[in-house]
């Protein structure tokens, strides 16, 4: 065991010595700190060449260069040649290159025996790390010896007594084992011989029991058939009349199916046709609802016409844009379409609140009335805050579309009151429209009202003075018309 310490020792220090050794003979001592800062610098100099700035690339590596040779730190001088090697390459330098790239070259095998010596230290590490643990159970098995040895040193029995004493327990230990082994085989024996009589037993009566179950089987198939030959006749005739009322149920069953799967087959078709007719039937309703008022064309689909209605008291709204045509070249077609329906859209859900009756838009001109179909549903102040909710609708949307710097449209509004008469009109894509000289005169009152206003007849004031708040314009002249009352609603 000596020894063994002794060679592990001398091995351990001339690894350790020969290591010192060449690495003294191959470099200086480099700090930790050194070794960060060339490091560093070629990291920054790296960055400066991305940014394609290579003076100070060169410059970084030419500081990292000065650290690494002035303590010849062999693998930082590599790396520092071959940045350098890289960077006047860019720069278009080739000569500076090629004297670094040749620089590299020279250390290159410097660099791959340094990096085989730290592989061999690595390994007398280990080869040092393992000679320990032999050690260590060297130690182990040492102690252990030693405790045997003080079980032998006991003075109160005799060596000779104990190693008889030990003989003995041995012997007659080996003695059980042989008498538990010849026990065992034995038990086996009688087990294996035990079993092979009980299997041979019940062998003997399988084959009784089998021989009297084919005994009573014979005896048995020997009667049935003594009775099959004697009811043959009487099954063979019943079977074949079972036989025959059996396939006149299933074809009249088959019949009695067909026919009732083909009803049902004509009822869900029948079913579907009328479903579809009803369908179709709605749809052509709410078409004809969506272009005539209800009444109306009610007595149409009845009658196959309708006649026209004379009304005593209406009052007719008219709406139009200034300047529609200035205003509608300025913009593609397809938004002026998009723009014009937005806003007729919403021109139907006011007056569709306010119970009023569409007639028809013509062009950008929108026009309605209260009091027909239906003479009880004309209420004149409906037609106001109807033209007042209107008139606040496109005041809000000409501010976004100016916010937006959109062209757009304001409103002139016009209201008459008096009687017309109204009717369907041709006899393909017919509509129900208004006439009477009271339509005329809000055309002529809506031509005559200002943007942003709501221009209303004298005729319709005296129905609404009471409640609603108005401005008197004065009389007017319109075209064709002479000379009316007007007023201008005050919001």
């Amino acid at each position: 065991m000596p020894l063994i310490f002794l060679i592990f020792i001398i091995q351990k220090s001339s690894a350790i010595d020969i290591f010192k050794k060449n690495e003294n003979k191959e470099q200086k001592t480099i700090t930790a700190e050194d070794s960060a800062k060339i490091e560093k610098l070629l990291i920054e100099a790296n960055v400066f060449k991305a940014k394609n700035n290579l003076i100070m690339a060169i410059e970084k590596a030419k500081e990292a260069q000065t650290i690494a040779e002035s303590s010849n730190y062999i693998p930082g001088k590599y790396k520092v040649y071959r940045a350098l090697e890289d960077f006047y390459s860019a720069d278009k330098r080739p000569i500076q290159s090629k004297n670094y790239q040749l620089k590299a070259l020279n250390i290159k095998s410097k660099v791959r025996e340094l990096d085989e010596r730290e592989l061999k230290n690595e390994k007398d590490r280990i080869l040092i790390q393992q000679q320990r643990i032999i050690e260590q159970e060297q130690a182990e098995l040492r102690r252990k010896l030693q405790e045997i040895e003080n079980l032998t040193n006991d003075k109160s029995i005799s060596k000779q007594e104990l190693d008889r004493r030990k003989q003995e327990l041995l012997n007659k230990q080996l003695e059980l084992n042989n008498q538990s082994k010849t026990i065992n085989q034995q038990s086996e024996k009688i087990k294996y011989t035990s079993a092979e009589l009980n299997e041979t037993k019940q062998e003997l009566e399988n084959q009784k029991l089998t021989a009297k179950i084919l005994d009573d089987s014979f005896k048995i198939t020997k009667q049935n058939e003594l009775l099959l030959n004697k009811d043959l006749e009487k099954r063979s005739l019943i079977n074949y009349v079972l036989i025959l009322v059996i396939s006149f149920f299933i074809v009249v069953s088959a019949g009695i199916y067909r026919l009732y799967f083909l009803k049902k087959n004509n009822q869900s078709i029948l079913e579907n046709k009328n479903t579809e007719i009803e369908n179709q039937k709605k749809r052509s309703d709410d078409l004809l609802l969506n272009i005539l008022p209800e009444n109306v064309a009610n007595e149409l689909k009845l009658k196959g016409k309708a006649e026209p209605k004379f009304f005593d008291l209406t009052t007719i709204m008219f709406t139009d844009f200034k300047d529609f045509t200035i205003v509608s070249e300025k913009i593609s077609p397809r938004e002026l379409v998009e723009l014009i329906d937005f806003i007729f859209r919403k021109f139907d859900e006011i007056i569709e609140k306010y119970n009023l009756e569409k007639i028809k838009t013509i062009g950008d001109a929108y026009l309605c009335a209260s009091g027909i179909p239906d003479p009880k549903t004309h209420n004149p102040i409906n037609v106001i805050r109807a033209a007042q909710e209107i008139e606040e609708f496109i005041e809000q949307l000409v501010k976004e579309r100016k916010e937006k710097n959109l062209q757009f449209f304001e409103i002139r509004i016009g209201i008459n009151s008096g009687p017309i008469v109204a009717g369907i009109v041709g006899a393909k894509k017919f509509a129900y429209d208004i006439w009477g000289d009271a339509v005329n005169i809000a055309a002529r009152i809506e031509q005559n009202s200002l943007p942003g206003k709501i221009n209303i007849s004298g005729t319709t004031y005296a129905l609404i003075k009471d409640q609603i708040k108005c401005e008197h314009r004065g009389k007017i002249l319109a075209k064709n018309k002479g000379e009316i009352d007007m007023y201008f609603v005050v919001k």
